[in-house]
């Protein structure tokens, strides 16, 4: 996982023009152990919002009442089911999660939060590495703009 990371940052680092402070921040994300779960969990791999059922109930707030396509699921970092609903709904959104995740029994240490905006602050990384492998330099593109704001 970290690992992976690490690998993925210095792959890019090589291979394309990342903007510095970028550089610095995932460094500095990896280089800290405060920020990195003690324990992996069963992961759905790819929560966001066309992955989930939504109930409405009469005189109750909606409730999640499924997660779809489970094709990724694993053993991981829970921060990663957070990360796409945080760019689907921003960071309200994020905090009302982790508030029911912690409420359902999931594990909030200390950081949490500021692991899944690096997460998520990363995932560009990873378009702009998987546009290069594919041949797609319109993802290597979008995502190096991403990352330069």
């Amino acid at each position: 996982m970290r690992s992976g990371i690490a690998g993925k940052l210095a792959r890019a680092r090589a291979e394309l023009e990342l903007p510095a402070a970028g550089v610095r921040r995932w460094q500095e994300w990896l280089d800290d152990d405060r920020l990195w779960p003690d324990r992996l969990v069963l992961v759905h791999g790819d929560v966001h919002p066309g992955h989930t059922l939504v109930e409405r109930r009469p005189s109750s707030p909606p409730a999640l009442s499924a997660l779809l396509d489970w094709a990724n699921a694993g053993i991981g970092d829970p921060a990663v089911d957070f990360v796409d609903m945080l760019y689907a709904g921003g960071p309200n959104v994020l905090d009302r999660l982790m508030d029911a995740y912690r409420a359902a029994g999931g594990e909030v240490p200390d950081g949490m939060r500021s692991h899944i905006m690096a997460r998520a602050s990363f995932l560009w990384v990873h378009v702009a590495l998987r546009g290069l492998d594919t041949g797609r330099s319109a993802w290597t593109e979008i995502a190096l703009r991403r990352m330069g704001r």
